[in-house]
């Protein structure tokens, strides 16, 4: 279809108001060209009924001019039906001239002179029925065209009707979708991750989102009215307003900062434009976390550089040595060149290992081997690793724990363990103890390897978690390592749906802990097997182990993970009773898991618990397959474990009243 045929087929769409106001005119002008009809008919009526009425009037003075015409001679009686007939008939000439050649009246005369008085009864007669038929006719005519035209007129009003109505529906459909839509977009942008201001001509702010109360350090109610000068600068200096021009109405772009009222700054990215009624939007985009990224990357590209040309430059300069046969009369100058060469090797083979460690596991692509291992082969396996190492130092290796069993990619777990007690035997002073144990710590397994050291002062306790960072820049050369130990083993230990932290005193010594799930085995002892089978996913740890407890407080078998995909491979290897999801996880949507169980397994149960918006079809979804909506702002989490135990099935009464 070319643009001419689109564009008269659009032009040609006529809305059912204007199709309705169309035929609700031709409505009123029937009903008008009915009542002029009626009025015509009913004049026309009258005219005949009159002449009706005057051919009687004429009839019975005829007859009375007869009856007085049969005593054969002239009377007064006689003389006034005459002047009557004749009054009554001047308008009918033929009458008139039959009246005036009437003979004069007398014996002779009489059959003559009523024989002509006959003719006229006749003739009016016959005038009498032709104007009967006619007032019949024009009766049943009228009556025809009123009935016809009222029906037309009725049908015409009722299709009008008809459309007005179906206008007034969709014009009400209409509205609620808009009104749907405004709510939808409005939930849209009070959850967007940007911020988002309305600003007048003035530059004050009109509304904002509640991402822009965040950002700006106030309460959303207090947006409107604050001027843009107010709190939007070029540089921390605070000196000079950034967005003067905003006033004029221009379009802008950039990179500014927003000073709080406590009086910190926030680096934000704006991009503003003008809209239609006047008002700019300004969506400002908070790049704090960007700029700390970016100064890592540089601060990383430079250590990596210079831990990179450090040991190469050692090794070059060996093999130079070598290479020109400098030290071949000196064989153990010789040797120590080459033990520098194969010592600066092996410290670029663990850089280049750890580095690439680090990056696999922050970027999420390590992917772990999880089952069911014992605790404390794990502990021995490390200390026998590192146990020359500690001789060597001077320090004593002990270790001490529970019999536990943990879910965990064991070598992941012997890399960390290796990693914080090699760290701990470096900084041990000769004839210390470094003291490595496990234990029960609610649903986790938590681990600790405390020294003798020299501690880590508080304002590092965080620190020595991140890339390349030390207690002491001159560690990495007196001590050795890369400084990349802490941070792998951060982010084995958060994979694992843990924590790892360091309590520390200075000249004390220091005790790195770390927590690793237990086992659904080891937790749910006291649990009985046929229980019903609880799963619950939560990428909140915390939270997890509190439901972890309650439910299992319950009777209830309970497995915990903390990522989609942990929750799938739970849900391949039994079917559960209940799912406890929460919609926002770390590596998949929670709808996509839901439908995972769905199809896995039709008749589980599923609890969403979470405390973001749902889409109108995510939530058809979850109410269709039979699930339950909980807000977490709004649902206790005793209210959540209530609802799980009506879930999982009958006989759970007396559990009620235990939580109760």
């Amino acid at each position: 279809m070319d643009l001419g045929a689109r564009f008269f087929k659009r032009r040609l769409v006529i809305a059912p108001i204007d199709v309705g106001f169309f035929i609700g005119v031709i409505g009123v002008i029937a009903l008008a060209i009915v009542g002029a009809l009626s009025y015509l008919s009913a004049r026309r009526l009258r005219g005949e009924s009159a002449w009706v009425t005057h051919t009687y009037e004429v009839l019975n003075a005829l007859a009375v001019m007869q009856n007085a015409a049969a005593a054969g001679e002239a009377n007064p009686v006689l003389s006034d039906a005459v002047a009557r007939v004749r009054g009554l008939v001047r308008g009918n000439p033929a009458q008139v001239a039959r009246l005036d050649s009437l003979p004069a009246l007398d014996l002779a005369h009489r059959d003559e002179y009523l024989a002509d008085v006959a003719r006229m009864h006749s003739e009016q007669f016959r005038l009498l029925r032709a104007h009967r038929t006619s007032a019949e006719r024009w009766a049943v005519r009228s009556n025809a065209i009123i009935v016809l035209s009222t029906i037309l007129a009725v049908l015409l009003m009722g299709i009008a009707l008809v459309l007005l109505h179906q206008d007034l529906e969709r014009r009400r459909a209409a509205e609620d979708a808009l009104r749907d839509s405004e709510a939808r977009f409005r939930s849209l942008i009070e959850q967007a991750a940007d911020a988002i201001v309305l600003v007048n001509a003035e530059a004050r702010c009109v509304d904002g989102n509640a991402r822009a109360a965040e950002i700006m350090g106030v309460s959303k109610a207090d947006i409107a009215g604050i001027p843009l000068s107010s709190f939007v600068f070029a540089d921390e200096s605070g000196r000079a307003a950034a967005l003067p021009f905003l006033h004029y109405g221009h379009i802008t772009r950039g990179e500014y900062v927003i000073r709080r009222p406590d009086g910190s700054f926030v680096p934000v990215e704006v991009r503003a434009a003008l809209l239609e009624d006047g008002h700019v939007q300004i969506i400002a985009r908070d790049v704090s976390e960007r700029r700390e990224i970016e100064h890592a990357k540089d601060q990383f590209v430079s250590i990596v550089s210079h831990e990179l040309r450090t040991p190469l430059t050692s090794i070059r300069g060996a093999l130079g040595l070598l290479a020109a046969g400098r030290l071949d009369a000196v064989p153990e100058k010789k040797k120590r060149m080459l033990e520098l060469a194969a010592s600066n090797t092996d410290r670029l083979i663990r850089l280049i290992n750890d580095i690439l460690d680090v990056e696999r596991i922050s970027s999420g692509n390590a992917p772990l081997e999880r089952q069911s291992v014992a605790a404390i082969p794990i502990i021995e396996h490390a200390v026998d690793t590192l146990q020359p190492f500690a001789e060597k130092a001077g320090v004593e290796l002990q270790w001490a724990g529970e019999d536990l069993e943990i879910n965990a990619d064991q070598d992941r777990i012997t890399q960390t363990l290796t990693n914080l007690i090699g760290n701990a035997i470096k900084f041990s002073p000769a004839g210390s103890v470094l003291r490595v144990s496990v234990r029960r710590d609610r649903s986790f397994a938590q681990f600790a390897v405390a020294d003798e050291g020299r501690g880590i002062p508080a304002d590092k306790l965080e620190s020595i978690f991140v890339r390349f960072q030390q207690v002491d820049a001159s560690d990495s050369r007196e001590k050795g390592g890369t400084g990349l130990g802490l941070a792998i083993s951060r982010g084995i230990v958060q994979a694992h749906g843990g924590r790892i932290w360091v309590e520390s005193e200075v000249g004390r010594g220091s005790v790195f802990r770390f927590t690793i799930p237990l086992a659904s085995q080891t937790v749910a002892k006291g649990v009985e097997s046929n229980a019903a089978r609880v799963i619950v996913c939560d990428d909140d740890v915390d939270l997890l182990e509190v439901l972890r407890l309650m439910i299992e407080d319950c009777g209830l078998r309970t497995d915990i993970a903390t990522t989609g995909r942990d929750a799938i491979g739970l849900i391949e290897a039994a079917e559960p009773e209940v799912l406890v999801l929460d919609m926002v996880l770390p590596d998949l949507r929670g709808i996509d898991v839901l439908r995972h169980l769905h199809a896995r397994w039709p008749s589980a149960r599923c609890i969403v618990y979470t405390a973001v918006y749902l889409e109108p079809d995510d939530r058809a979804f979850i109410r269709a397959s039979g699930g339950v909506i909980l807000t977490k702002s709004r649902t206790t989490p005793e209210q959540l474990v209530d609802e799980v135990l009506r879930l999982a099935g009958p006989s759970n009464d007396s559990i009620r009243q235990k939580i109760g």
